[in-house]
């Protein structure tokens, strides 16, 4: 019988890891997806890994790393939430990855405790408002994306940290400087505030390489990866 490009599979020899066949067999899926998908759950249960730092180990590039991506979540196989910590500030996103479909769409946000009974519910109005103000004052910067938001948030802690706390105008004149600085583009914001992460500035500067040109800097954390 003449060869019609039969596929044979090759004999295990070790360092290997046990997925189910479900979603390898699940003909709504694109082979890009299926791929991503057993590379996230090829690590260890307590192994993390960051969304940002997805390109560095495929040689796709970041447009199609993300069509995947998006492509789990909407089938189900990567449910994301917004993390806020105690005082209901937003820190981030937790990303989980697994290998059967989940039917159930996850909780938008960690819950935050409420009191229905307390005098003080028309202030209370009118700090959520004054939230979202800030917010969409954010987000009229045309780099401030949710990524952008998850890098800032670690900005805003970092400042926490050394002793020098951002005001809200203090943030708004930062945010106009990193504006300044990257015209725009939100993977350049996102590395000018990496880079005074690393760093524990406050201020922000150009990414600089010795000859001159952009350097690319490595991102900050992202994603908890947990099947």
């Amino acid at each position: 019988m003449r060869n019609q490009g039969k596929i044979v599979k090759s004999r295990l020899v070790g360092n290997y890891t046990t997925i189910k066949n479900e979603f390898l067999r699940d003909a709504t899926l694109s082979a890009k997806a299926k791929g991503l998908l057993c590379y996230l759950l090829s690590f260890p249960h307590d192994f993390v890994i960051y969304k940002t730092r997805l390109s560095n180990h495929f040689t796709d590039g970041k447009h199609s790393l993300t069509s995947g991506f998006q492509e789990l979540e909407t089938s189900g196989y990567i449910m994301t939430e917004r993390i806020r910590d105690k005082n209901g500030r937003f820190e981030g996103y937790k990303h989980v990855v697994y290998e059967e479909r989940m039917t159930e769409k996850p909780i938008a946000e960690n819950p935050l405790s409420v009191n229905p009974t307390s005098v003080n519910q028309p202030l209370k109005r009118k700090k959520v408002k004054k939230k979202e103000r800030t917010k969409k004052e954010k987000y009229d910067f045309e780099f401030f994306n949710d990524d952008f938001e998850t890098v800032w948030c670690e900005y805003l802690k970092m400042r926490k940290a050394i002793g020098k706390p951002a005001t809200k105008h203090a943030e708004m004149l930062a945010l106009q400087e990193a504006q300044k600085l990257c015209d725009g583009n939100s993977q350049l914001a996102m590395k000018i505030v990496e880079q005074s992460i690393r760093n524990s500035w406050t201020d922000f500067f150009p990414i600089r390489s010795k000859n001159g040109q952009q350097k690319i800097e490595k991102p900050v954390k992202l994603i908890s990866c947990q099947p």
